[in-house]
């Protein structure tokens, strides 16, 4: 079961990993982060809802049989649940993100942030009496070492945003434990889809409150939106929740160490960016940990 999982985690990392790529693209044209986030999740949610569309509601939607009835409620509930994950899960997870990354360097953001497998491994621990195996141990302490020495660390540290930043981890490691039970469940797309309407909701609010919203101009600036929202958004959150479905929410989120280092290795390939020797070994060891983990 493992191993069918992993591909799809595997490819939600590249995608999220691309998302810093496209935000500096849309940074370039003025945007800030809520109206980034206000047309990445509003074409995700266009894109993904349209997908539905054509392929139709699960199980063929209503009639009076009884496996359909189930299935129909089944499909409202992933609904619902969508809605509330994304307008309260996602959204205050990615204002968190923004407002620490606003106070420190994108490095020791992003280095705070991926704390939260520990705190993924906690949880697990207390809510299903499940003590976590020598082999996740390991594997987290190289990825967080591997992350460590990938990251830049340079920049000035701000204690509160050294508070926000854990906090940010701490909320994600919820959310991602909370989203693994309701995988198992649930249809990926419509959840996925529900997801992005319930971050709409609740950013296109704040920015009513803020008074404006910049609408992007141009050929340039529709590709920026439709890149983020099909590559950044709706990929990974698709291949997140398939994945939750098939593993453990602490498997995924040592697997999703794996996105820092697409992020260099990207960085490097992309935007020629230099990659120094304890990079390089930053990345082996995330990597030597995905494989250890595949071998538990």
């Amino acid at each position: 079961m493992l191993g069918s999982g992993v591909p799809l985690i595997v490819a939600s990392a590249f995608g999220f990993a691309t998302l810093g790529i496209f935000g500096k693209l849309a940074f370039e044209q003025g945007w800030d982060s809520q109206t980034t986030l206000f047309w990445r999740f509003l074409a995700a949610a266009l894109l993904l809802w349209g997908v539905i569309a054509l392929r139709g509601w699960p199980e063929g939607g209503v009639s009076a049989t009884g496996g359909t009835q189930v299935a129909r409620r089944a499909a409202w509930r992933a609904v619902w649940v969508g809605l509330g994950l994304g307008a309260v899960g996602m959204t205050v997870q990615v204002l968190l993100y923004f407002a620490a990354l606003e106070r420190l360097s994108a490095g020791l953001t992003a280095l705070l942030l991926y704390t939260y497998p520990i705190h993924v491994v906690l949880l697990a621990w207390w809510l299903e009496r499940r003590p976590p195996s020598a082999a996740a141990l390991t594997a987290m302490a190289l990825a967080f070492l591997g992350i460590v020495l990938a990251s830049d660390l340079s920049g000035q540290v701000s204690l509160l945003g050294v508070v926000i930043a854990l906090l940010t981890a701490m909320w994600y490691a919820i959310y991602l434990t909370v989203s693994s039970r309701v995988a198992r469940h649930s249809d990926p797309l419509l959840t996925s889809a529900s997801l992005f309407v319930g971050v709409v909701i609740s950013i296109g609010i704040l920015l009513a409150l803020r008074g404006g919203l910049d609408i992007p101009q141009g050929l340039q600036g529709w590709g920026i939106v439709l890149g983020v929202a099909s590559v950044a958004t709706v990929m990974p959150i698709v291949f997140l929740y398939a994945g939750l479905a098939r593993l453990s929410a602490t498997q995924v989120s040592l697997l999703s160490t794996l996105e820092p280092v697409f992020v260099v290795a990207m960085g490097f390939l992309i935007l020629g960016e230099r990659l120094s020797p304890l990079q390089i070994l930053g990345a082996v060891l995330v990597l030597f940990a995905v494989v250890l983990l595949q071998r538990k």
